[in-house]
């Protein structure tokens, strides 16, 4: 019973919500147009003898799709609320952070290639800010990291919070000239 339960809820699950819609739609108007407009258009044979089978099925596709449209709100705000979390990390950032993100906002980079020990570049990986971009490095150049596309349009639209940027990624190459 139990099984046969779980079949009808995925087989309903697998419905495209426009066709729960239009389902609802067509049941919702044979059950409620007027009765001279039900015989005009000849459905009211129809209705009189599949009412007992509308009635329900108009209120379990209601319920589905107001479901659906409570699963879709709640995972919609859930993201809204995700995006902000992660913009009020930029307003914390140290200015070394801002001197890495600088390199993409103010230089105009769209990739940069860091030391794999730079913890700077961990650190801002581990708070989702910038992503590791490719698997593929090397030694000398680095491991290339991008911006997120979010912290790129916040920082874009709010140049003020990368103000006090000091430094910026340097390649193992780089640290390796310095050094000497």
């Amino acid at each position: 019973m139990i099984e046969k339960l779980a079949e009808a809820i995925n087989a309903l699950h697998r419905i495209p919500t426009q066709l729960l819609l239009v389902a609802g739609l067509a049941a919702g108007f044979i059950l409620f147009i007027p009765e001279f407009l039900a015989t005009t258009l000849a459905v009211d044979g129809f209705r009189k003898e599949y009412r007992v089978f509308l009635g329900p099925g108009l209120v379990l596709v209601a319920a589905w799709l107001l479901a659906r449209l409570f699963i879709a709100a709640t995972g919609h705000l859930r993201e809204r609320e995700n995006l902000r979390k992660l913009m009020e990390q930029l307003n914390d950032l140290t200015s070394q952070e801002k001197g890495y993100l600088a390199t993409f906002i103010v230089a105009g980079n769209t990739t940069i290639y860091v030391a794999m020990d730079d913890g700077i570049i961990g650190g801002l990986r581990a708070r989702n800010i910038v992503y590791r971009s490719s698997n593929i490095f090397t030694q000398l150049n680095g491991i290339p990291y991008n911006l997120q596309p979010w912290a790129r349009e916040h920082l874009s639209e709010n140049p003020q919070l990368l103000e006090g940027a000091e430094g910026r990624p340097q390649t193992p190459r780089e640290k390796l000239r310095t050094s000497w």
